[in-house]
C-alpha cells in the first residue's frame, strides 16, 4: 500500500540585493565549474591509462575470480587473504596514477593560481573532493 503524500508547494521570491553580490557568487560559480570540469577531465584521462595497463586487468581478473569463489565458500580464510592482496595491489596501482582525493586538491593549485586565487582553497578542495 503506498504511503499518501500530503502537497508540496514551491514559494519563489524574487532576492532584492545589490547587482556586485550576484555577479561576485557569478564568477565564484564559473571558476568552481572550471575546476570541477578539470579534476574530472584529469581523474578520467588517469584512470584510462590505468585500466589500459596489463598488470590492472590481471589483477581484475583475479579479483572476480576470488569473488565468484568466495560466494560458494565465505569461510575460507585463504581466498579472504588472497582478497586482501588483491585489493592493496589495486589500491597501490590508484595510489601510483594518483587517483585519490588529496591528489586532485594537488592538480587544482594551478587552477587557483591562473584565476588569482579568487576561489578560497577549501571550497575549492570540496569541489575537486565532489568530482
Amino acid at each position: 500500500m503506498a504511503i499518501p503524500r500530503s502537497p508540496c508547494f514551491v514559494l519563489t521570491l524574487e532576492l532584492d540585493s545589490h547587482h556586485r553580490l550576484f555577479s561576485a557568487a557569478d564568477k565564484e560559480l564559473e571558476i568552481l565549474r572550471v575546476i570541477y570540469n578539470t579534476v574530472l577531465g584529469n581523474y578520467l584521462k588517469l584512470e584510462n591509462q590505468m585500466k589500459r595497463q596489463k598488470e590492472y586487468k590481471r589483477w581484475i581478473r583475479q579479483l572476480k575470480g576470488i569473488n565468484r569463489k568466495l560466494a560458494r565458500d565465505e569461510e575460507n580464510p585463504f581466498l579472504q587473504n588472497e582478497l586482501k592482496c588483491v585489493r592493496e595491489k589495486l589500491k597501490g596501482l590508484r595510489d601510483q596514477y594518483q587517483l585519490t582525493e588529496y591528489a586532485s586538491h594537488a592538480w587544482i593549485k594551478s587552477n587557483r593560481k591562473h584565476f588569482g586565487d579568487r576561489v578560497n582553497a577549501a571550497v575549492s578542495q570540496k569541489t575537486a573532493s565532489r568530482a
